[in-house]
């Protein structure tokens, strides 16, 4: 079962996380570890956005945070203490897509299922920016095992869990860009996101 929140950030909210992400992608520098751009994607820590000082974005990104990953707690009735491990903001281009998987999970090709490089992701919050269909399109959620797909729009809240279990893919977007902030969850305190 997903966790479907439409209106979970206000529109304005959504123009100026997206306008203080193109802020930061504008100045940033080749020596910056928080700011990561590829070809079809700029990729941007929330630690980042957090530090950049920007009216109505920097104040407002612990909370947002926070409040995804307390309705991923409520929703799945997470018990115990739980931290977000990390926060990324990206825009995806014309050509970028995301494969089929699963964020604490890989599977190999004699199709055996083994934690991978972030197996302290606990679940995962997607927090849609803008919208398909009218900003860029393509870019659709899709979970084959549940045979749903979701169409991203601004202020939309998606939440599942990490495992294999809620394996997923974003369809490749076709033309303009498409903007998102993913959070994870963790159970784990050791990795918890560092966020001064």
């Amino acid at each position: 079962m997903l966790l479907i929140r439409h209106g979970f950030l206000s529109p304005t909210l959504c123009r100026n996380l997206i306008a203080g992400f193109q802020q930061i992608s504008d100045t940033y520098t080749e020596v910056d570890d928080y700011v990561r751009r590829y070809e079809h994607r700029t990729s941007i820590c929330g630690i980042a956005i957090k530090r950049a000082g920007i009216d109505g974005v920097s104040d407002e990104i612990n909370e947002i945070r926070q409040r995804a990953a307390d309705a991923l707690c409520g929703f799945y009735g997470i018990a115990g203490p739980i931290h977000i491990d990390f926060t990324l903001a990206s825009e995806m281009r014309m050509g970028d897509f995301q494969p089929a998987h699963a964020d604490n999970e890989s599977c190999n090709d004699d199709g055996i299922w083994a934690p991978n490089h972030t197996s302290y992701h606990h679940s995962t919050a997607m927090l849609y920016l803008n919208n398909c269909g009218t900003d860029y399109e393509g870019g659709l959620l899709r979970f084959p095992s549940f045979e749903q797909e979701i169409i991203p729009q601004a202020g939309m809240l998606v939440g599942f869990m990490s495992d294999r279990n809620y394996l997923h893919e974003v369809t490749p977007v076709k033309h303009g860009q498409r903007y998102a902030i993913t959070i994870w969850v963790t159970q784990d305190a050791d990795h918890a996101e560092y966020w001064d």
